[in-house]
């Protein structure tokens, strides 16, 4: 059976940047995305920069100087505890521990 038990799912929409310049926000979503965009795409340092750059001139002329409005998801799951069969071939039982994964 599945290891996790969902306990609850909260989603919301937010406002991000509001009150900060439009560069401000670029260099945000740079900071928050930029791994992502990086590793998935290959690209080098100086191709990353030419991506970064854009970025800014996109936030400029979407969003200007207001913010966004964004979708904000958070789940908190709890890990089921090892059947017993399970554990005691591995000779413990693993505690159920309770985390939050935001998305």
């Amino acid at each position: 059976g599945a290891s996790l038990e969902l306990l609850d799912v909260t989603s919301a929409e937010v406002r991000v940047a509001e009150g900060r310049s439009a560069e401000e926000h670029a260099d945000l979503a740079w900071a928050i995305h930029s791994n992502s965009i990086l590793s998935s795409s290959g690209i080098g340092d100086e191709a990353g920069e030419r991506v970064r750059l854009h970025l800014r001139d996109v936030v400029a002329t979407e969003f200007g100087d207001s913010g966004a409005t964004i979708s904000y998801v958070s789940l908190a799951v709890r890990r089921r505890p090892r059947e017993a069969n399970a554990a005691s071939e591995e000779g413990a039982v693993a505690p159920a521990s309770e985390a939050v994964a935001t998305a």
